[in-house]
């Protein structure tokens, strides 16, 4: 299985898991009169083994990204080895781009409405952290580009 495949399998298994929650909650109180929609017991050991499945999915995804080393030709750079470390690359420039993106915001003098406000002025030069959220945005749309090819040519290890 690919690592892409395990990826989608572990979303779909996320999604079943949270309807069993639901199904079971909603199942547990009744109003007098009515009929169980589903046995409890049943939505429970379905559960059991999904976040099973779930768990020992997750291992093995973990153990591959942890250890799947990245092509050079696909991403050079020095201190991305690994998938697990492009990921967390990628987390690094979002963070970024998150703060980027507020001091773009938060540094634009807005327009007065009136004469008798206080004239504000801007501590940054905002065009230039605008050309940054821009240059980071490209660069994240780039290794997420990289990622979807890497995880559709690596093969999940299963642990």
């Amino acid at each position: 299985m690919k690592l892409a495949e395990a990826l989608q399998k572990s979303s779909t298994l996320n999604k079943e898991i949270s309807r069993l929650e639901s199904k079971i909650s909603s199942s547990l109180i009744l109003q007098e009169g009515q009929l169980p929609k589903g046995n409890v017991d049943e939505k429970y050991e379905e559960y059991v083994t999904k976040k099973a499945e779930k768990t020992k999915l997750s291992a093995s995804i973990n153990y591959t990204n942890n250890t799947s080393p990245i092509d050079k030709t696909i991403y050079d750079n020095p201190n991305v080895n690994t998938i697990s470390d492009l990921v967390l690359y990628r987390s690094l420039l979002s963070s970024k781009l998150s703060v980027v993106k507020d001091i773009a915001s938060n540094g634009t003098v807005r327009n007065l409405s009136s004469k008798d406000q206080i004239k504000f002025d801007s501590c940054v030069d905002v065009g230039i952290y605008e050309d940054k959220a821009e240059a980071l945005q490209k660069e994240i749309e780039n290794i997420d580009l990289k990622l979807q090819e890497i995880n559709w040519s690596a093969d999940l290890i299963e642990i």
